[in-house]
């Protein structure tokens, strides 16, 4: 893997995740995507670049969730928050980490035991 950020070529990394914030180079790379599929079925299948902590605040306390950068075959960065519960159980059952060639999977919305419905993800470490 790269970890200097190059500026020209297919396979070039971008420069946020390889730790370079040259302004000018920033700004030849398009930022990575949310990846935030709505049908059964879609699948993001792709090397993991980075990955790193975000939280969010609710009335019972704070939560923190890994954020994956993944980068799919067409040279396209993605960013998946794994906010998930299954999601997040998955990157640490799985090992989850930078160099990791991943297959998630959005099954669709279910309903937990207690009634509250949920995004369903499987991921798979290829």
């Amino acid at each position: 893997m790269a970890d200097q950020a190059t500026t020209d070529g297919p396979g070039v990394l971008h420069p946020a995740l390889s730790g370079s914030f040259d302004l000018h180079i920033l700004l030849r790379f398009p930022p990575p995507q949310d990846w935030r599929p709505e049908e059964p079925g879609e699948q993001l299948v792709g090397i993991v670049w980075k990955v790193y902590e975000d939280s969010f605040r609710r009335d019972t306390g704070t939560y923190s969730f890994p954020v994956l950068c993944v980068m799919d075959a067409e040279q396209r960065l993605w960013r998946v928050s794994c906010s998930a519960v299954s999601l997040k159980n998955q990157v640490s059952d799985l090992g989850v980490g930078r160099g990791s060639l991943v297959a998630i999977t959005f099954s669709g919305r279910a309903t937990s035991r207690a009634g509250r419905e949920y995004r369903k993800y499987q991921m798979e470490k290829l």
